[in-house]
């Protein structure tokens, strides 16, 4: 086994985690209802930064969404 069969093998590990990833911080099936109820209160909290409307949901779903795109960078798919 060489470097470069590991190395693909760890880039499509990471990309299956990605897609995996993504795909259950969008996923609007919720667990339990406790999942729901914490993630209504995330949703509830507004407050005005730098001009915009925020929610602590929508930074946990950008936070979510920069973990993907740094798996995926990971991978040199942009290379």
């Amino acid at each position: 086994m060489n470097a470069t069969l590991l190395y693909r093998v760890a880039s499509g590990l990471f990309v299956v985690f990605a897609v995996s990833h993504t795909f259950g911080l969008l996923s609007r099936n919720q667990p339990s209802p406790e999942v729901g109820a914490v993630r209504a209160a995330m949703n509830s909290v507004h407050w005005r930064f730098m001009g915009a409307e925020i929610t602590y949901g929508g930074i946990y779903i950008g936070f979510g969404l920069l973990l993907t795109a740094d798996a995926l960078y990971a991978t040199d798919l942009f290379e």
